[in-house]
């Protein structure tokens, strides 16, 4: 959980502009920045491999029914990290308006968020012994403050990363109950489409118990990060701009993931029957 943590850390027109979306202008390379700016395009790299790992077990279980090379096969193609950058793209492309993509970018733009966005992308690079190292130097720092703690709260809060993160989970374990299911007959499909159900109800729980997790280890990563960058974050969050910048990677996330799923199953069961 806590590596999936690590990557994810981050004009006045007339009225009328705002109503364009950003896809009708030529926004494409700005997109491209808040895929790697935002950390997704990170998450978006791993989903394949993650799957395959996590379907493996599944897959042995249902030799000689279903070729496994087959179902690797269409996983590779639907979800390689080329086509989902690209699909990901689309999505922030239609939910965000030319007015929000200036904010986002100008925002982007300043000191505070490069230096944000520098420490998530070494964050990144962290192995298991640096990031623990860094934890007990936090937790025997001056800085381990609840003032401090309660900022980091305030912006795991208003950037949505808990529900960004239980989101990819949930996804990704729903691609993998759909890889890993052996059959394609119509009481087995069905079962399938119940078992997705519940996987994505259960979101909830699992939102509220990593909830903690993420304060913590967000706490530990931003340790150098100033108090007033840290607002500036909030700040932004909190804008009109921000809001619809983090709702969209959250609902661009999801949907995306959940149309890969219906791809994934229209191609799989099709070929088996």
């Amino acid at each position: 959980m806590r590596h999936l943590i690590r990557v994810l850390l981050i004009a006045i027109l007339p009225h009328l502009s705002s109503l364009v979306i950003a896809s009708e202008r030529d926004s494409a390379i700005e997109f491209q920045q808040l895929l790697e700016f935002s950390g997704v395009g990170a998450h978006l790299d791993n989903v394949n491999t993650n799957v395959k790992l996590e379907v493996g077990p599944l897959l042995k279980q249902c030799a000689p029914r279903k070729e496994i090379s087959d179902v690797l096969t269409v996983l590779d193609a639907e979800l390689s990290p080329t086509s989902l950058r690209k699909l990901y793209i689309k999505e922030l492309s239609e939910r965000l308006s030319v007015v929000e993509l200036d904010e986002i970018m100008n925002w982007k733009a300043t000191p505070a968020a490069m230096r944000i966005a520098e420490v998530d992308r070494l964050s990144g690079e962290l192995t298991e012994v640096q990031f623990n190292a860094l934890q007990d130097r936090f937790n025997h720092s001056a800085g381990n403050t609840r003032q401090r703690i309660k900022l980091v709260r305030e912006v795991i809060k208003h950037t949505g990363a808990v529900y960004f993160l239980s989101a990819m989970n949930t996804e990704v374990s729903a691609l993998v109950e759909t890889a890993g299911t052996c059959e394609s007959d119509d009481e087995t499909v069905q079962a399938l489409q119940n078992r997705l159900v519940k996987i994505r109800v259960d979101e909830t729980f699992y939102r509220a118990m990593m909830r903690s997790d993420v304060v913590q280890t967000s706490a530990v990563i931003y340790q150098e990060v100033s108090n007033e960058d840290l607002q500036a974050l909030v700040n932004f969050a909190v804008s009109d701009a921000g809001k619809s910048y983090h709702t969209a990677l959250i609902q661009g996330a999801r949907h995306l993931l959940q149309q890969r799923n219906n791809r994934v199953q229209q191609l799989l069961f099709t070929a088996n029957q």
